[in-house]
C-alpha cells in the first residue's frame, strides 16, 4: 500500500515538474522564438525521460536493493537540474554547435554513472533471487 502512494506522489510531483519546466520555456521566457530552443527541448525531454524510468523501475516491484535505486535517483535528478540550468542559462549566449556539444557531453557523463549502476543492480539482483539461495542452501547441505 506504502508502494502505491510513492508511486502515485511519484508521478504527481514529475507531472509538476515537467509542467512548470515547459510552461517556464514556452510561457515565462518564449524561449521557443531562440534557434537553440530544439536542442533545449530535446535535451529536456531526455531528462524527463530519465526520471520516469526511474520511477517507472520502482514501479516494477523487482528485487531493488536501496543504495543503486537512490543513487539511480540521485543521479537522474542532478542531470535534470544541470539540463534546466544549462538550458536557462545558457539558450541565449550559446551558438547552436557548442550548445549541442555540452548537451551531449552532459548526458555521456550522466550514462557512464546511470548505465554502470543498472548493470551492478542486475547482477547484484540476480544472485539474490529466493531460487538461487535455495539451490545455494541446498548445495551447501
Amino acid at each position: 500500500m506504502r508502494r502505491t502512494y510513492v508511486l502515485i506522489s511519484s508521478y504527481i510531483l514529475f507531472i509538476m515538474y515537467a509542467v512548470i519546466i515547459m510552461y517556464a520555456f514556452l510561457g515565462v521566457l518564449h524561449l521557443d522564438l531562440l534557434e537553440n530552443f530544439v536542442t533545449a527541448a530535446v535535451f529536456e525531454i531526455i531528462s524527463f525521460i530519465t526520471l520516469l524510468l526511474c520511477i517507472m523501475s520502482f514501479g516494477r516491484g523487482d528485487y531493488v536493493k536501496f543504495p543503486f535505486f537512490a543513487a539511480k535517483i540521485f543521479s537522474s535528478a542532478i542531470y535534470s537540474i544541470l539540463v534546466g540550468i544549462l538550458n536557462m542559462v545558457c539558450i541565449l549566449y550559446v551558438r547552436n554547435p557548442v550548445f549541442l556539444l555540452i548537451h551531449m557531453i552532459l548526458f555521456f557523463l550522466y550514462c557512464l554513472v546511470f548505465i554502470p549502476l543498472s548493470i551492478a543492480r542486475r547482477n547484484n539482483t540476480a544472485y539474490n533471487t529466493d531460487d538461487n539461495i535455495n539451490n545455494i542452501n541446498n548445495i551447501n547441505e
